[in-house]
């Protein structure tokens, strides 16, 4: 990958009532990754799945050791995969996804002095950025020769991408790729436009500070997504393309399309007015009123619109006569808010949403446009809103040499939106609504000083952590088995909570799992993961940590620079790597519980670990107990982790070199990050607990160096 990031940044002073600032960025990535499809979660049979995976890091996961890569003579040993032959260096070589993104900002600022008490302020910006990805699939890759396989009568009748042409039946699955590859390509654009008009009075009479302030806000955001799907395009024949019209056919017949274009646009507006009094520096109150109005939630009228407000007040401690009556706290202050916020999400169904298409029929001449229902209408649809009490202080000790902020907060969610199940009369089975309610309570706390600090040598040290508690209190939805084993919401238990089924010990003769089924079930091989009966399923915890921290230590001795930040977490749980299959090949890697596998009767006394059937025992077992136990109880671990984040070595190069660069300062950095993970649970047994293997381009971040170099003019 590469990226290339600047701004220009320039601040002029028009007159001593008029200032206006100017704010240039951009950014630049190109980015070449191994080509991907989309995940598709099957909650029936209870898995993921992706077609054509070649993530290096899911290919190294699931493949033998044993697999060669190389023939003796050098060259490529191929395997057989999706009817085709499959190497995994050709695949990155063949199927490929190239990224190019572009990220533009301008914005400006203007401050005008009406008065010595009035001020206006005008903000404006504008944002562009666009993202083009290409998917090169050339004629060697997997992907393309899958399309092509029907070298026997088996694999012709057994591979899903050859076509049998509904007009004719009895003709033999033919490809419908004969010649070339794909080239597929996914774009998108973003068009940001963002003004903001304020007027600010302020006015001191005697101890008396007075402040108005009140904006009116508009937000403007077009977007524009377009995908192309080019088929028989031949790399090694200057780009020629040789299609096979059948094709287009068998796109028809399965409800596809090779090219798509969609638009959106969200716009916003919003009026503030807030107000303000202090005294004599010691007490502060404000008040703050907002009426916000969006179309994000659909065409009625009733939907766009919702006030919400605040009050707040202060008391600066350290300004009160008593204390200066000791010399421990140098600085103190405290802080309360409570108030109405609201938030929107991506339903945008206040009105019925209707769709065009086109109907899939196997005569082509009979298909024809169509209008259907996208999404049901919900009327009383409304914005996600939270009543938010915080209190937080303010503290320094021993002349500020050590800071304290603590912030305390207790939430009260409700009207959270989400996907529910209807009884299907409206056509679907599901639509959006404010389904939810939830409390939150938790502390933050940041802790920061500088033990020394003399002419040669300073030590800074910053230690911050969060408890955070969450329960769900009112769900208008029945979540089901599967939904909860992945993380799901359920009454009296915090959001994203830690779900298993019920591992019930291993079959005395076979070696299989058991669990307790979704009916109470004991030594049940099937488990109905669509099923809403979860009073049988084991609690963990919550799949996000509680308590999340840093701790952040910085030695300067003359022009050298030292620091070190380490992060922690703790109190969530993750589920193990889903690596049980029913059957497995030559071409399959094995975790290192294997080892531990139920081998002879009597293992199963001593091991929660499965036995390898043969293909003829699995056949007479009910259900998919091996998909099951990678979702069970025993493949659970806790997320706890300390890891040593980032290491940082930075020298102040002299001045008489900066100059040389007509600089006036320069430094020269060098920073590793992810450098080692301290502390994990052993049950993790390799896995990083900050990752979930997810595929596709996904990848656990990588030990990382690098070198900068920074100038300031």
């Amino acid at each position: 990958m590469k990226r290339y990031t600047g701004n220009l940044r320039g601040n002029f002073d028009i007159s001593p009532k008029l200032q206006i600032g100017l704010l240039a960025t951009s950014a630049v990535r190109k980015q070449l990754s191994p080509g991907t499809s989309d995940q598709v979660s099957d909650a029936s049979a209870g898995n993921y799945s992706r077609s054509f995976e070649i993530n290096p890091y899911s290919y190294a996961l699931r493949t033998s050791r044993a697999t060669s890569i190389y023939e003796e003579d050098g060259s490529l040993t191929y395997y057989t995969d999706n009817y085709a032959p499959f190497n995994i260096l050709n695949e990155i070589k063949n199927n490929t996804l190239n990224t190019d993104m572009l990220d533009f900002k301008l914005q400006g600022e203007l401050r005008y002095k009406i008065t010595k008490d009035l001020k206006f302020s005008f903000d404006g910006a504008y944002r562009f950025a666009t993202t083009k990805q290409e998917q090169i699939v050339t004629e060697e890759s997997n992907m393309v020769q899958a399309f092509r396989s029907d070298y026997s009568f088996y694999v012709r009748n057994n591979n899903p991408l050859l076509f049998t042409d509904p007009d004719d039946p009895l003709e033999i699955p033919t490809s419908i790729l004969p010649q070339g590859g794909f080239y597929l390509q996914s774009n998108t654009a973003l068009s940001n436009y963002y003004l903001r008009n304020s007027l600010d009075w302020n006015k001191q009479v005697g101890k008396h500070l007075f402040d108005v302030f009140a904006s009116a806000e508009l937000r403007y955001i077009a977007r524009q997504s377009s995908d192309f799907n080019g088929v028989g395009y031949q790399y090694d024949r200057g780009g020629t393309v040789a299609f096979d019209p059948q094709y287009f056919k068998y796109l028809a017949v399965n409800g596809g399309k090779y090219y798509s274009m969609s638009e959106s646009n969200d716009r916003y507006l919003a009026y503030m007015a807030k107000a303000a009094y202090a005294y004599d520096d010691k007490y502060v109150l404000n008040a703050t009123m907002r009426y916000d109005g969006s179309n994000m939630l659909g065409k009625s009228r009733l939907a766009r619109w919702l006030p919400t407000w605040n009050v707040s007040g202060a008391w600066n401690i350290d300004r009160e006569a008593f204390f200066a009556n000791q010399n421990i706290l140098s600085q103190a202050r405290a802080r309360l808010t409570y108030g109405l916020v609201a938030s929107i999400s991506s339903a945008t169904n206040s009105a019925v949403v209707f769709k065009n298409g086109i109907t899939s029929r196997p005569i082509l001449a009979d298909n024809e446009n169509t209008i259907r229902i996208d999404r049901l209408e919900n009327s009383n649809l409304t914005w996600e809103k939270q009543y938010e009490t915080n209190l937080g202080f303010d503290l320094g000790f021993l002349k500020n040499k050590i800071n304290l902020t603590v912030e305390l907060y207790d939430r009260r969610g409700f009207d959270l939106l989400g996907n529910i199940k209807t009884s299907g009369i409206g056509g679907l089975v599901t639509k959006y609504a404010n389904y939810a309610d939830m409390k939150s309570k938790g502390i933050e706390f940041t802790l920061a000083g500088t033990p020394v600090n003399n002419d040669n040598f300073k030590w800074r040290m910053q230690l911050n952590g969060a408890f955070h508690k969450s329960k769900i209190t009112n769900l208008q939805s029945l979540p089901t088995i599967w939904s909860l084993v992945t993380g799901g919401m359920l009454v009296d238990y915090p959001p994203n909570a830690l779900f298993s089924m019920k591992f019930d010990g291993l079959d005395e003769l076979e070696g299989y799992p058991y669990f307790v089924d979704d009916l109470g079930n004991h030594r049940a091989t099937e488990v109905n993961t669509s099923s809403t009966s979860i009073g049988n399923l084991v609690y963990h915890g919550p799949s996000d940590p509680p308590f999340t921290g840093g701790f952040y230590n910085s030695f300067t001795y003359k022009q050298f620079t030292l620091s070190a930040m380490v992060t922690f977490s703790a109190g969530n749980f993750v589920r193990l790597n889903p690596t049980f299959q029913a059957r497995y090949s030559d071409l399959n890697a094995t975790s290192k519980a294997m080892l531990n596998r139920w081998v002879m009767p009597g293992d199963e006394l001593k091991t929660t670990t499965p036995s390898v059937l043969g293909w003829i025992d699995f056949d007479g077992i009910d259900g998919s107990p091996y998909n099951n136990y990678n979702y069970s109880s025993v493949r659970v671990a806790k997320g706890d982790f300390i890891r040593l984040k980032q290491v940082m070595l930075t020298y102040q190069l002299p001045g008489k070199f900066a100059k040389h660069f007509w600089a006036k300062s320069a430094n020269v950095s060098l920073v590793t990050n992810n450098i080692w993970l301290i502390y994990a649970d052993s049950k993790l047994n390799g896995q990083d607990p900050e990752f979930a293997q997810s595929g596709g381009v996904a990848m656990p971040q990588p030990k990382q160096t690098s070198i900068s170099f920074k100038f300031n003019f």
